[in-house]
């Protein structure tokens, strides 16, 4: 009876240990202040897990665990070593099995950025060198699967024009995962008058009657 209470003990210990940790990083996620430096965001949550930069300026990455299934991620974005962005999200991740093998969760590719740091559609594109860098990227894979994978997480807080939209279809073989493809673009087009560019991809009346709907809808 006392190995019970024991275990027991050391169950609830741990479960309010990883709570106190969860809530103490949530509180320093929002500690997190445009313009800070990347030395004052370091003093907050430590070093990052990856670090990506290019002449334009620089991201890191955190990781952070909530449970077996269930990683949050937490983006910030350096111009002029001074905090302009910043993105937080979760990811799911399937257990690993003989039937079920791993699924590695990736950020999404590009820089994050959102309405209450810029203020018009136009400004939220995703340019053309990070949109060929996503499209080259699931250009790589030979499967539809892993490749809708990927524009799922690549198209995550950004907007597109129509003809962006067009290349990435063409990108997919089958009707089925291009009208997926439709859906990931819900709500982002920022040039709906050139809708045709999209409709072209598809033979059928039906199916571009389909794609209207999902484009020119919010």
């Amino acid at each position: 009876m006392k190995q019970v209470n024991f275990l027991i003990t050391i169950f609830l210990t741990s479960l309010f240990l990883w709570g106190c940790s969860t809530f103490y990083i949530g509180n320093r996620i929002r500690q997190v202040q445009k313009g800070m430096s990347p030395d004052q965001v370091v003093q907050l949550l430590g070093e990052p897990s990856n670090r990506r930069f290019d002449s334009e300026g620089e991201q890191w990455e955190y990781k952070r665990f909530n449970s077996e299934t269930n990683v949050s991620y937490i983006i910030i974005d350096f111009a002029d070593n001074r905090v302009v962005a910043m993105n937080t999200f979760d990811t799911e991740m399937v257990k690993p099995s003989v039937a079920n093998p791993p699924i590695v969760a990736t950020p999404p590719i590009g820089r994050p950025t959102f309405p209450v740091h810029r203020g018009t559609y136009d400004e939220l594109q995703m340019n053309n060198r990070e949109f060929d860098y996503l499209c080259n990227k699931i250009k790589k894979e030979p499967f539809d699967d892993k490749k809708m994978e990927i524009a799922e997480i690549g198209t995550i807080n950004s907007y597109f024009t129509c003809l962006q939209c067009q290349k990435m279809i063409l990108l997919f073989t089958f009707t089925e995962e291009k009208m997926k493809v439709i859906q990931l673009f819900r709500g982002k087009i920022i040039d709906r008058q050139n809708i045709e560019q999209i409709t072209d991809c598809f033979p059928f009346e039906s199916e571009k009657e389909t794609v209207r709907r999902v484009i020119l809808s919010r």
